[in-house]
C-alpha cells in the first residue's frame, strides 16, 4: 500500500476530497494557525484528515496521478486502481484495519463501515507543508523552575526578548496564512481554536455478500499440474474476462484454472466473493491436501480449459492449469 499511500499524501496538499472509489472519499478540514498555551507553541495551519463512505462519486484524481506516474492511458489507470481498491477491501475485511504509510490508519467495523486514524504530526497542508510548531520561551517561568531566583533589573530584558519573540512568531503566522495585523492579530492573540470537524459525514450502510462457496467434502483429489507458468509475485487482480462457461462432457478429471493460493480457507472464501463480484461467476476454492487455492473455472474438458486458460492470462498474467484427479 506504499505506493496508493504516497498518492494520496500528494493529493490532498492540493485537494480537500480525493475519492477511493467503490468505497468513499478522504475528506480534508483545513485548520487555521493556533497558540497553543498548555505547550507554548505556535502551530502552522494544517489539514485534518477524514473518511467518509457517503462520498461515493468518483473525481478521477487517483486514476489521473497514477496514469501520469506510470506513463499509460486513462483507461488502464482506471482498470488498475480499481484493483488496487479491491485489495484494501479484501484487507479490511480479512484484517479490519490498514495501514497507509505517512498517512494513516484505515479502520473497518462489524457493519462495513470505515474510519481513518491521522498518524500524530501529519500535515497536509501545501502551504505550510514541513513546517514544525513555534516554541514561545518563557524565561522568568524557566527560572523559577530552576529554582534561580530572579533579576530585578533583568526584567526588562526578559520582557523584551518576549515580546520580540511573540512579534516574530506573529510576523511567521502572518508571512503564512497571508493575513494583515489589523484582521489578524486579535484573533492570533485571543482564541484558540478547537481542531474540530463539523463536516456530518453520515456513514452509508453497506450490504455483505453471503454467499461462501463450498467445496466438495469427498475423499482428498489427487491433483496433477499441467500448465504452469514461471513463478512471479501474484499480481492485483485486473478486469474481468468474458464469463467461463463449463463444457458439456463427462469424465473422471477436472481441469481447474487457477489465480491464487491463500493460507486459510478464510482468505480463501473472502477471495471467490472477489472475484464473483468481478464477473467470475464460476469461482471455488480447490483443496488438495494441506493446499488451499482459488479457482475461478473448472472444467471437464482439457481442450476447454486450455482456451480459457488463454483468454484469462492476458488479464491475469500469472493464470495456470491444474488437473484434479477424482
Amino acid at each position: 500500500m506504499e505506493e496508493l499511500a504516497a498518492l494520496l499524501i500528494e493529493l490532498l496538499k492540493a485537494h480537500n476530497r480525493v475519492s477511493l472509489p467503490g468505497l468513499g472519499a478522504f475528506v480534508a478540514i483545513p485548520q487555521p494557525a493556533f497558540i497553543d498555551n498548555d505547550s507554548k507553541t505556535i502551530n502552522p495551519p494544517s489539514k485534518k484528515i477524514t473518511f467518509s463512505i457517503a462520498e461515493t462519486w468518483n473525481d478521477g484524481l487517483v486514476e489521473q496521478l497514477y496514469a501520469q506516474k506510470h506513463s499509460i492511458s486513462e483507461e488502464e489507470a482506471v482498470v488498475r486502481v480499481k484493483h488496487i481498491t479491491m485489495d484494501v477491501r479484501f484487507m479490511l475485511d480479512a484484517n479490519g484495519k490498514l495501514q497507509l504509510p505517512g498517512l494513516g490508519m484505515l479502520k473497518q467495523g462489524k457493519t462495513r463501515d470505515i474510519s481513518f486514524g491521522q498518524n500524530r504530526g501529519t500535515n497536509l497542508n501545501g502551504d505550510s507543508f514541513g513546517l514544525s510548531a513555534v516554541k514561545i520561551g518563557n524565561h522568568g517561568t524557566a527560572a523559577k523552575k530552576e529554582g534561580k531566583p530572579v533579576d530585578v533589573n533583568t526584567l526588562p530584558l526578559i520582557v523584551l526578548a518576549g515580546m520580540v519573540t511573540l512579534a516574530a512568531a506573529i510576523g511567521l503566522y502572518l508571512f503564512l496564512s497571508g493575513g494583515t495585523i489589523d484582521d489578524e492579530l486579535g484573533a492570533v492573540l485571543s482564541t484558540k481554536p478547537e481542531m474540530q470537524v463539523n463536516a456530518s459525514l453520515a456513514p452509508a450502510a453497506q450490504n455483505e455478500m453471503n454467499v461462501e462457496p463450498q467445496p466438495s467434502r469427498g475423499s482428498a483429489p489427487s491433483e496433477v499440474i499441467v500448465h504452469q507458468p514461471a513463478r512471479k509475485p501474484t499480481p492485483k487482480p485486473q478486469q474481468a474476462a468474458p464469463k467461463a462457461q463449463p463444457a458439456k462432457s463427462t469424465g473422471n478429471c477436472e481441469y481447474c484454472i487457477i489465480v491464487t493460493s491463500v493460507s486459510s480457507r478464510k482468505a480463501a472464501n473472502i477471495k471467490v466473493q472477489t472475484y464473483v463480484k468481478m464477473g467470475y461467476k464460476n469461482s471455488r476454492v480447490v483443496e488438495s491436501g494441506n493446499k488451499i487455492r482459488v479457482a475461478i473455472g473448472c472444467y471437464k474438458s482439457q481442450e476447454v480449459a486450455r482456451k480459457e486458460l488463454a483468454k484469462t492470462q492476458k488479464v491475469i498474467k500469472d493464470a495456470w492449469l491444474l488437473e484434479v484427479k477424482k
